[in-house]
């Protein structure tokens, strides 16, 4: 594993959990080796084999025992880097960064298929539904039309809020943070950065086409106020985001 953030410990409990579940559908042991983190000494939760971290990415990469790399770090670099290099080592690959993606994931999927691997991206977008293998496979014979839905959970959170409960933005903004909605910078989710990720990458596979992130329109919640919100009800509406 590349990262053992909030993300990446809770695929260690998950996987922990349901190892018995998993070995009887695959028909193997599913052992996770070794767990690469930029500072070893951080806190973590208490099913983390500490045991298992390290600072150093090629006793991940480079490893000829280990067959898959899930990376769950984000953001652009050194990720992508890292990906290629574990492709070139012949690892299947698992990720839910949208935002490599959204802007290079063509590139790295060509890479995997002429090598003849697997390369997931399930948890990139909407993972709790899911919605990628359903477009790729379960709805391949059917022409779509429209994608359309709420994609970001924060997003959606604040705005239940301030129209529910009066909240202004930034109040329901701390809340979500404190709560844990919200990362600490918030600026993917409140400006829609994360929301035009998910979009590209839904479109793309929906209508079978290349869509260019720049070509995504988008705009945040920032500047919604509770003025907004109460002309929007007075016309029968509600402000949500919606790509």
């Amino acid at each position: 594993m590349l990262g053992c953030g909030i993300v990446g410990s809770g695929t260690v409990r998950t996987l922990l959990e349901n190892a018995s579940a998993i070995r009887h559908k695959v028909g193997a042991e599913l052992r996770i080796k070794r767990i690469c983190v930029r500072d070893a000494h951080k806190p973590r939760p208490e099913w983390i084999d500490r045991s298992l971290l390290t600072t150093d990415p090629s006793l991940v990469l480079d490893d000829p025992e280990i067959d898959i790399v899930a990376e769950l770090m984000g953001g652009i670099e050194p990720a992508r880097a890292y990906l290629q290099r574990a492709l070139g080592n012949g690892k299947h690959i698992v990720t839910a960064n949208k935002e490599l993606i959204a802007k290079h994931g063509h590139q790295l999927l060509v890479e995997a298929a002429e090598r003849r691997l697997d390369f997931g991206f399930e948890g990139s977008v909407a993972g709790g539904i899911p919605i990628i293998q359903a477009l790729k496979i379960a709805l391949a014979a059917n022409r779509i039309s429209e994608v359309i839905g709420i994609v970001n959970g924060t997003t959606n959170y604040i705005l239940t809020r301030m129209t529910a409960n009066g909240l202004d933005f930034d109040t329901a903004l701390a809340e979500a943070k404190q709560m844990g909605y919200a990362e600490a910078d918030p600026t993917d989710d409140v400006d829609a950065y994360d929301a035009a990720y998910k979009l590209a990458i839904l479109a793309a596979i929906a209508f079978q086409s290349r869509v260019a992130l720049e070509d995504v329109y988008h705009e945040g919640i920032r500047r919604i106020t509770r003025a907004d919100i109460e002309y929007a009800r007075e016309l029968g509406y509600v402000i949500k985001p919606s790509p």
